[in-house]
């Protein structure tokens, strides 16, 4: 009852960002990214003390936008939420942001994938990996190019 009073409310608020810890009562932040990437796209920022590396990298898996550790540089915070604004809602309106793949579409503005009209929500991360696999169809990618189009840092997976 609880979940679904919050689904509720979270698509009648619609936030545009959500900036969540991984620590919650009942259920944890990685659960409530994965109900909310269920139903929206709305960008999300994990801001918490755990300092586990698994916990950036599961929360991106999941979906999340990005993670910041506490305790935490104000400014720092502040950019990154610009830089998600300017990420998710600063895309022109004429700008093309969909791919055609065999029967699918790709809708990369909204991080989704319709087919026979199914619509299936990807992560930031599957997203970045299938829009490079798609317009590399024809090439090999390796491990490294992928890395790099998703943090843009090798020493991340080192």
């Amino acid at each position: 009852m609880i979940l679904a009073m919050c689904l509720s409310l979270f698509e009648q608020i619609n936030p545009a960002i959500v900036i969540m810890d991984v620590k919650l009562p009942k259920y944890d932040g990685f659960y409530w990214t994965r109900k909310i990437r269920e139903v929206s796209n709305t960008p999300i920022l994990f801001l918490s003390s755990r300092d586990n590396p698994m916990d950036q990298v599961m929360s991106m898996e999941l979906g999340a936008d990005d993670f910041v550790q506490k305790p935490f540089n104000t400014s720092i915070l502040i950019a990154k939420i610009q830089a998600i604004y300017r990420r998710v809602y600063e895309f022109s309106k004429d700008e093309k942001r969909v791919i055609q793949w065999q029967k699918a579409t790709l809708d990369l503005a909204k991080d989704s994938i319709n087919k026979d009209d199914t619509i299936i929500y990807l992560s930031k991360t599957e997203m970045i990996i299938l829009e490079m696999l798609v317009k590399k169809q024809d090439q090999i990618v390796n491990r490294d190019t992928i890395i790099t189009a998703l943090w843009d840092d090798e020493a991340f997976c080192k």
